[in-house]
């Protein structure tokens, strides 16, 4: 339908997690048709924490997301320590955050911002016609001559424009790339559970995270042994990721996501110090302990063909040492909203598509390699960084916040869409 010259496209997002739902809320908001195809049930949701800094809540506010429904936690300290001693390395407020970068740093329960985000792209309430959720549609291949959806079940799908936020597997990547992509193990996995904080609280060996570091990114390592933990779910529970090395690198299509026990959690990390060991054994009541194999693929050639378009994992997936895998996912889907808002003609498709290519790519690449490493191994990535047009690496825990935090994509994104479209600076 047309208004003002202004149309209204049919889009198609393959994949139901943060990127999905975000870009599906910024595409119904730029008001366009979405639909969302997801292969699952959604019944089985993971339980785990997420973080979003400033970077990625100046999107969230935007799309109108609701952080107290969400149960957001705010992070106001980072705290490294020595695993073996369990000794303070640096702790710092980050009080300053919020008033530096204009918005603040929140950790979730990733269910609690999953939902938040489904209310928002699939809810009668809210800016557009409500998207269109598709559970259990797993999509088999795209159509060479036409660009259609072949989905598992036989149905074809056709659409004006076609989202790939399938994940680090993706099936769009092949067909946009034109070229085999895998995903590589890395050698190191990370244990993952939640705690309720009441529980630690009457531990005696526990107590100390929760009253000594209240709402706090903890990090303790030993060498390239991590445990990180954090509240979510307005500080009633402690989100726990543990990462290690498994030895087992290659070539890895296996599950990401699998269940584990605590006796390997413990073997693990038997070399820190007793209060951390503490921690870890608070793993052996629960049923959901699980292993995530942290896998990595290079920054790929290319995010976009024709009316096709890859975002968040299936263009660009992150280890985690950054902790900006769904920070990314959200500029994209900020991106895309500002692009295809005030859309004339569908043959511009291509050039919005290549345009967003353009805002994203050097960046989320960046991101990409920086999360490779640690804050503290930046020496390690300045090379593969400077392929991205990064000179200067940040080699500080400042200098990252600052790299990281201070981007405004929907302001970049609009500059940009200004003077390539409108001949405006």
């Amino acid at each position: 339908m047309t208004r003002n010259n202004i149309i209204s496209l049919d889009v198609a997002i393959i994949g139901g997690g943060i990127a999905g739902l975000a870009t599906a809320i910024a595409l119904r908001r730029a008001g366009h048709q979405v639909t969302v195809y997801e292969k699952s049930r959604f019944s089985n949701e993971v339980g785990a924490a997420i973080h979003c800094a400033p970077n990625a809540t100046r999107v969230l506010e935007w799309l109108g997301f609701d952080f107290i429904k969400a149960n957001a936690v705010k992070n106001v300290w980072s705290h490294l320590g020595d695993g073996k001693t369990g000794e303070a390395l640096r702790s710092n407020s980050l009080a300053h955050i919020e008033s530096q970068y204009m918005y603040p740093w929140y950790f979730f329960h990733r269910v609690d911002l999953h939902n938040g985000l489904k209310d928002l792209a699939f809810g009668e309430v809210g800016q557009g016609i409500p998207a269109v959720l598709k559970l259990q549609s797993r999509l088999a291949s795209v159509n060479a001559t036409d660009t259609s959806l072949n989905f598992e079940d036989g149905s074809v799908v056709s659409a004006d424009l076609i989202i790939g936020a399938d994940g680090v597997h993706s099936t769009l990547v092949k067909w946009v790339v034109q070229d085999e992509v895998s995903a590589y193990d890395t050698g190191h996995s990370a244990f993952r559970f939640l705690v309720p904080v009441q529980s630690l609280l009457e531990d005696p060996e526990t107590r100390w995270l929760v009253v000594d570091k209240p709402s706090t990114m903890n990090i303790f390592k030993i060498d390239d042994r991590r445990l990180v933990a954090y509240p979510c779910r307005n500080g009633e529970l402690m989100n726990f990721v543990c990462i290690h090395p498994d030895g087992n690198s290659k070539e890895s299509k296996e599950e990401w996501n699998v269940s584990a026990d605590s006796d390997r959690l413990a073997k693990a990390y038997s070399m820190f110090h007793s209060s951390l060991r503490a921690l870890c054994r608070h793993s052996e009541d629960l049923e959901d302990l699980k292993l995530w194999k942290l896998l990595y693929r290079p920054p790929i050639k290319t995010w976009t063909r024709g009316k096709c378009t890859l975002i968040g994992d299936a263009a660009h997936p992150m280890l985690p040492h950054q902790g900006q895998g769904g920070g990314m996912s959200i500029e994209d889907a900020g991106a895309l909203g500002v692009l295809f808002s005030n859309i004339d003609s569908k043959a511009s498709i291509p050039a919005r598509l290549q345009m967003f290519q353009s805002v994203r790519y050097n960046r989320a690449s960046a991101v990409q390699i920086f999360s490779n490493f640690g804050q503290d191994e930046a020496t390690m990535m300045a090379a593969e960084a400077a392929k991205y047009g990064f000179r200067k690496v940040p080699t500080t825990q400042m200098e990252f916040h600052q790299f990281l935090y201070s981007y405004n994509v929907l302001e970049d994104t609009k500059a940009r869409v200004s003077k390539e479209f409108f001949g405006t600076h």
